[in-house]
C-alpha cells in the first residue's frame, strides 16, 4: 500500500503542477494495464484503482473539463462501492459534487443546487470515523472540505481540512506530502474567508483570519524540507506573507511577497500567484505608491487561473477598482457603491446557502442513523450475515413472482456442540463466524446469506440449478479450507418458483440437507423435488 500511495501522491502533483495531460495519460494506461491482467480484485486493487481514478479526475478537472472529470468521479464511486470502500466513495460522490458545481456555473440548466448540498451532505456523513487507508482518509475529508469551499461554505470547509491535518500528522513517513498541502489548503481557507470579511466591512474578523492562515503556513515552515515539498514550502512563505499583507510592516510585506513570487512555482489551477500580487497591491498602496498597487491590482486579475475560487475573483476585481477610486475621478465611486451592495446580497445568499447545508447535514445523519437501526434489524449479531427477519423479507418480496426460479441452500454445521464441548462456546462461534465470511465470499452480491438457526444458514440465490450445485459445492470445500477438520457443512440444495422459497423450496433444501448429514456430513445433496430449469419451464407451460 505505502509504494501505491505514493505514486498516487506522485500523480496528483504532477496533475496540480502543471503535468495534468502527463499524469492523465499514467493514470488511464495503469488502469488499462490492470484490466489487461486481470488483477486479482481484493481490498486493495479497489482502493488502487479508485484512487487511479481520482488522478484522471483531478488531471480534467486541472485542464478545465468538468463533464469528463464528473464522468471520472463517477468511476471513484462505482469502483469503491462495487469493493466496499467507504472512505473512497465518499471521495467519489464530493469531487463529483465539485464538478457539477463547477459545470453548472457555466450551464445553470445542468445542476439542482439543493440535490447537489444534499449528495455533499451525504458524503460527508458517509465518511468513516477509521479506516485501514490513512490516505483514502485524509482525501475524503479534503474532497468534502474543497466542495464547501468552493461554495464559500467556510464553516463547513474548516472541520475536514482541519481533520486531514490532524490525520496527516498522524502518519508522518506515508503522508509526509499531504502534511505540508492539508496546512496550506488551511491558509487559503482562513486568507479567503478573510478576503470575504474585508469585502462586507468586517475588518476585524478579517484580521482574526489572517492570523489563522499565518499559523497555518508557519507551521509548513517547521516541518522538514523534502525534495517533493520543495516548492510547498516556498508558497507556505509566500501565504504567510499575504497574512501579513493587510497589518503588517507595507515595505517588510512587499519585499517578502516579491521575494515568494520569485521562488515559488505554480501550477495547475493553483490560485497563490494572483492571491499574492493582490496583497502586493494592497500593501503598495498602504506604503503610498498607488501607481505601483494599481499594476499589482491588473496583475493579479490577469493571473486568476481558470476555475479561480468567486472570493478570490471578486478580491482582485475589488481591490483594482478600489484603486482606481482612490487615483481617478469622485463619480467612480459610484459604481464601486453598487458593487459593494452586490457583495452584501451575495453574503446574504452565502449565509441561506450554509443554514440549508447545515439542514441538508441533520437529514444526511438522521438518514444513516436509520439505515444503521434498519440494518441491525435485518443483520445476526455473531455473524454479520443477515438474520431470520433478512430471510423472511427476501422471500416475501418474492412471492409474486410466479415466473422466476430461484435456488436455495441450507447449510448446517456438522459437530458444533463437540466443538463447543472442547474449546468452549468461544470455539463454536469462531467456527460459525468463519463460515458466515466464506458464504458471504462466494456468494454473489445480489444472493442473500442469512443464519436462521444456531448452527443453519440459508443462502438464496435468482440462479439457475447447475449454478446452485456448482455454489453449493464451493461452500463445501471452501469451508474445510478455512477451518481445516475441526468441522464442515452439510449442505441441501432445492431450486423452485420463487414465490415457494420460503415454504417448498426450502422444506426441501432442507430434507436434502439432511440426507447430507446422514451420509457422514460434509457433502451436498439435492432435493428430491428438485427442479432443473427445463422441467420447470415445462411445468409453467402446462400449469
Amino acid at each position: 500500500m505505502r509504494e501505491r500511495t505514493a505514486d498516487v501522491i506522485r500523480l496528483l502533483r504532477m496533475a496540480q503542477g502543471g503535468a495534468a495531460e502527463a499524469a492523465l495519460h499514467t493514470a488511464g494506461a495503469t488502469l488499462l494495464g490492470d484490466a489487461g491482467s486481470q488483477a486479482a480484485g481484493d481490498g486493495s486493487d479497489v482502493s488502487w484503482h479508485a484512487s487511479l481514478h481520482y488522478v484522471r479526475g483531478v488531471a480534467l478537472h486541472c485542464t478545465g473539463d468538468h463533464e469528463a472529470a464528473l464522468e471520472a468521479g463517477r468511476s471513484v464511486l462505482q469502483t469503491a462501492e462495487s469493493g466496499g470502500d467507504e472512505a473512497w466513495a465518499s471521495v467519489g460522490r464530493a469531487f463529483q459534487v465539485l464538478q457539477a458545481t463547477l459545470r453548472a456555473e457555466s450551464n445553470p440548466d445542468s445542476g439542482d443546487g439543493d440535490v447537489l448540498l444534499q449528495e455533499l451532505a451525504r458524503a460527508e456523513v458517509d465518511i468513516p470515523e477509521a479506516w485501514s487507508d490513512p490516505f483514502a482518509l485524509v482525501t475524503a475529508h479534503t474532497a468534502v472540505g474543497a466542495c464547501y469551499l468552493h461554495l464559500r461554505l467556510y464553516e463547513l470547509a474548516e472541520p475536514h481540512l482541519q481533520a486531514a491535518v490532524d490525520i496527516s500528522a498522524a502518519h508522518p513517513e506515508l503522508l509526509r506530502v499531504t502534511a505540508v498541502t492539508t496546512r496550506l489548503n488551511l491558509a487559503e481557507l482562513h486568507l479567503g474567508w478573510g478576503l470575504e470579511l474585508r469585502r462586507i466591512g468586517h475588518p476585524k474578523a478579517a484580521i482574526g483570519h489572517s492570523r489563522a492562515a499565518r499559523r497555518y503556513a508557519d507551521e509548513v515552515a517547521e516541518l522538514t524540507v523534502f525534495d517533493d515539498t520543495i516548492n510547498y514550502h516556498a508558497r507556505a512563505a509566500l501565504l504567510s506573507a499575504c497574512a501579513e499583507g493587510d497589518t503588517g510592516d507595507p515595505a517588510a510585506v512587499i519585499g517578502a511577497i516579491r521575494a515568494g513570487l520569485d521562488q515559488v512555482t505554480v501550477g495547475g489551477q493553483r490560485g497563490e500567484a494572483a492571491m499574492a500580487w493582490l496583497f502586493l497591491a494592497r500593501a503598495l498602496f498602504r506604503a503610498g505608491d498607488s501607481s505601483a498597487a494599481l499594476d499589482a491590482a491588473r496583475r493579479a486579475c490577469a493571473e486568476l487561473p481558470r476555475g479561480a475560487l468567486g472570493t478570490l475573483t471578486a478580491a482582485a476585481y475589488h481591490t483594482r477598482a478600489d484603486l482606481l477610486v482612490n487615483t481617478g475621478p469622485h463619480e467612480v465611486a459610484e459604481i464601486l457603491a453598487y458593487g459593494d451592495h452586490l457583495a452584501q446580497a451575495l453574503s446574504s445568499h452565502r449565509l441561506r446557502a450554509l443554514h440549508l447545508a447545515r439542514s441538508m447535514q441533520v437529514f444526511e445523519r438522521v438518514r444513516r442513523e436509520r439505515d444503521s437501526i434498519q440494518e441491525l434489524a435485518y443483520t445476526d449479531a455473531l455473524t454479520g450475515v443477515g438474520n431470520r427477519r433478512a430471510f423472511d423479507t427476501w422471500v416475501a418480496r418474492r412471492t409474486a413472482r410466479h415466473e422466476d426460479s430461484v435456488c436455495v441452500l441450507v447449510v448446517d454445521v456438522d459437530n458444533l456442540k463437540a466443538v463447543n464441548d472442547v474449546g468452549g462456546h468461544a470455539a463454536g462461534d469462531l467456527i460459525l463466524r468463519s463460515i458466515a465470511t466464506v458464504l458471504r465470499a462466494q456468494s454473489g452480491r445480489d444472493d442473500l446469506v442469512a443464519r436462521v438457526g444456531g448452527d443453519e444458514f440459508v443462502v438464496c440465490a435468482d440462479m439457475p440449478a447447475e449454478a446452485g450445485d456448482v455454489l453449493a459445492q464451493r461452500v463445501v470445500d471452501s469451508v474445510t479450507a478455512a477451518i481445516g477438520d475441526t468441522s464442515s457443512v452439510s449442505v441441501g440444495v432445492a431450486c423452485g418458483p420463487a414465490s415457494q422459497a420460503g415454504s417448498a423450496v426450502l422444506h426441501g433444501a432442507d430434507q436434502a440437507m439432511y440426507e447430507a448429514k446422514r451420509d457422514g456430513g460434509g457433502q451436498v445433496r439435492r432435493s428430491s423435488s428438485y427442479w432443473d430449469d427445463s422441467s420447470y419451464e415445462d411445468d409453467l407451460q402446462s400449469g
